[in-house]
């Protein structure tokens, strides 16, 4: 499974808050400059309004993101970051269970 990238739903704006249109993000394996995305969708490339389409990374996974300019400036880096996962986990071996509903 994988989680949707939540920063993509949001525009990339500058300090005049002017949309990054054409920014690029880029995405690689934590700790790497391996690219951790599909090589026709590399780097996502924002829309005119700074935004980006929809990117699932994988679940449980960590990754390294940097976000340029069109005019291939650095905008933002950061690595390690971490896909949390939607699967629950089994109880372990033995502990008591009960069902909580909301």
């Amino acid at each position: 499974m994988s989680i949707l990238w939540e920063r993509g739903l949001v525009p990339w704006l500058n300090a005049s808050a002017t949309p990054y249109s054409g920014a690029q993000a880029y995405f690689y394996d934590a700790g790497t400059l391996t690219p951790h995305c599909d090589p026709e969708r590399f780097p996502v490339v924002a829309n005119s309004g700074g935004m980006f389409p929809p990117v699932f990374p994988a679940e449980q996974i960590h990754y390294h993101l940097r976000i340029e300019d069109a005019g291939v400036s650095t905008i933002w880096v950061v690595d390690n970051i971490s896909v949390p996962t939607t699967v629950v986990p089994d109880p372990p071996s033995g502990a008591p269970t009960r069902n909580i509903w909301c």
